[in-house]
């Protein structure tokens, strides 16, 4: 890149913004096509190694990738974090490079902080812009939230948590220092003041519920917010939840078969927040195009439970056919949700005493409730009295009981 008296040439700037559009482009359309077949290729093996060399190899490939083009190595590798982060295996691969991550990023807070050179008589002034980008950042997000219709208390916590300055701008600032967009006492200041915005970060989280439950009155005293705040609710069940707990999965149903897309439909129906987990990536797709609440993994792995929203659910449904990740998965649920309603439906009689013992607090039994319309459909159509059909029905249920 060519620079005449400390400034970029219309001509090399344009031709770099296009070769950057074209690349990184480029980069997501092919990582969104490849990705998910990579991934789910990368992920069935089941080995830790492959996990792990699989998203380095990735994310290497990406950056090199973006650095024959003459950019930023570490823009490739961002891009091909977000894709993985878009894709169905992302958890999977998260949990492989637990370890990892937090050695790099020890590293890379720790380079930072080698960068720093506080300088004492600009310090009020850095904390005064940070404290500015915070007020900005807030105002922006809460605005975007509350046009989306999101509830204004939800709309408070979130401006307040994201209003900090994220670590990407850091490459950003070392990119505009780097080919001199920026002197060297503005990169200090800037680089003060987004570190400022970190460390006001978590005093924020913490206050952010408090803060929001006070201000939620307020808004709903002003006529132009109250509109916005309001959400209709007709034919809706009255939960006796806050507004952010409306955002979590009251009910977690576990199987996006026949039962649980039946029981996904009356939830919707009633307004009783809910999240689906299915195995089947085909059967996640399709329900995702429908707008169903739905994640792709596997019952038995506990990460994968706490995505679908078991940590925040007051009932799970689990209705899967693999008997054996029928009772793991119950002990796991029970495992980390010692309180939470457990209805299992099961399709075999003597599934019923296992899963019980894992846990279970109410088993459905596909064989033996078909058994009872079986005979009760027989019964009516024979012209039997109601009082004996139910009398039967009782009979059987006790047998069962006395059988489990």
């Amino acid at each position: 890149m060519s620079l005449v008296g400390g400034s970029i040439e219309a001509i090399d700037a344009i031709a770099r913004i296009v070769v950057l559009v074209v690349v990184t482009g480029g980069l997501l359309v092919g990582m969104r096509l490849l990705m998910p077949r990579v991934m789910a290729y990368v992920t069935r093996t089941q080995h830790q190694e492959v996990l792990i060399l699989g998203a380095l190899g990735l994310c290497f490939s990406a950056a090199w990738i973006t650095s024959m083009a003459g950019l930023s190595m570490a823009l490739g590798a961002f891009i091909a974090g977000m894709a993985i982060a878009g894709s169905e295996e992302s958890h999977v691969l998260e949990k492989a490079l637990q370890p990892m991550r937090d050695a790099f990023t020890s590293v890379f807070f720790l380079s930072v902080g080698l960068l720093v050179k506080i300088n004492l008589v600009a310090l009020p002034t850095n904390v005064g812009s940070a404290i500015l980008v915070l007020l900005a950042n807030a105002v922006v997000v809460a605005v975007i939230l509350i046009a989306l219709r999101l509830p204004i208390r939800t709309a408070v916590m979130a401006a307040m948590i994201l209003a900090q300055v994220g670590e990407f701008s850091f490459l950003l600032i070392s990119l505009g220092l780097e080919y001199e967009v920026i002197a060297s006492t503005d990169f200090q200041n800037m680089l003060v003041a987004v570190i400022a915005t970190m460390m006001i970060t978590p005093t924020l989280v913490t206050l952010a519920p408090y803060v929001a439950e006070r201000i939620v009155p307020l808004a709903h005293a002003i006529p132009a917010l109250r509109r916005w705040s309001i959400d209709d609710e007709r034919g809706m069940i009255k939960l006796n939840v806050t507004a952010e707990d409306r955002a979590k999965p009251m009910v977690v149903i576990i199987g996006a078969g026949v039962l649980g897309t039946h029981v996904a439909d009356v939830f919707k129906q009633t307004g009783i927040p809910y999240g689906m987990l299915e195995l089947n990536r085909d059967t996640v797709a399709h329900l995702r195009e429908r707008g169903e609440p739905i994640v792709a993994g596997d019952i038995t792995d506990e990460p994968t439970l706490a995505r679908a929203g078991v940590r925040d659910a007051a009932v799970v449904i689990v209705a899967i056919n693999n008997t054996m990740a029928l009772v793991r998965g119950v002990e796991t649920i029970r495992r980390m949700r010692p309180d939470v309603q457990i209805i299992v439906r099961s399709r075999y009689l003597q599934d019923c005493g296992a899963v019980q013992e894992k846990g279970a607090d109410l088993v459905i039994v596909e064989e033996f409730e078909s058994s009872i319309s079986v005979f009760t459909h027989v019964l009516a159509f024979l012209g039997a009295a109601p009082e004996l059909i139910k009398q039967q029905e009782q009979n059987m249920r006790a047998r069962r009981g006395l059988i489990v």
